[in-house]
């Protein structure tokens, strides 16, 4: 029963336009360009246990999705279904996030479990356009002092 709930809760959320699929990959990072915001492209199984608790307790959670809708373009992509985009990314499992600035070029690819307080460092990485002046692993460093 809790996982069809989430399976609701995530269509919805693709419905709603929270989060953009994969179909609209093209889309989304024109969309990166025009109004100069860094994208997320999300990498991601149905089949995958890490996604599922990464979607449960990160990117649903209130704050995160905030930060999301305004400041960051967010492509959730299949893996299962757009092998192209995880070879061209270099995607070798799931969970993985690339961080593209809105140029497309690729600032960073995290894979696996990222718990929310370091996710929501990267969020503020991404937002505040520090990708620019220093390297996501020295930035996270620097912000555990």
């Amino acid at each position: 029963m809790k996982k069809i709930l989430f399976i609701l809760l995530l269509l919805h959320l693709f419905t709603s336009g929270f989060f953009a699929l994969a179909t609209d990959y093209d889309q989304e990072l024109k969309r990166s360009r025009k109004e100069n915001k860094p994208a997320i492209l999300y990498f991601f199984s149905r089949y995958c246990p890490y996604c599922e608790i990464m979607e449960k307790e990160v990117l649903l959670d209130k704050t995160v999705k905030k930060i999301i809708e305004s400041d960051i373009v967010f492509i959730w992509i299949d893996g299962d279904v757009r092998k192209d985009l995880m070879k061209n990314y270099q995607v070798w499992g799931f969970p993985t996030f690339v961080l593209l600035e809105p140029s497309g070029k690729v600032i960073a690819s995290i894979p696996g479990y990222v718990p929310k307080e370091r996710f929501l460092k990267i969020l503020e990485y991404l937002k505040a356009g520090h990708y620019r002046r220093v390297p996501l692993r020295r930035y996270l460093s620097e912000k555990k002092q």
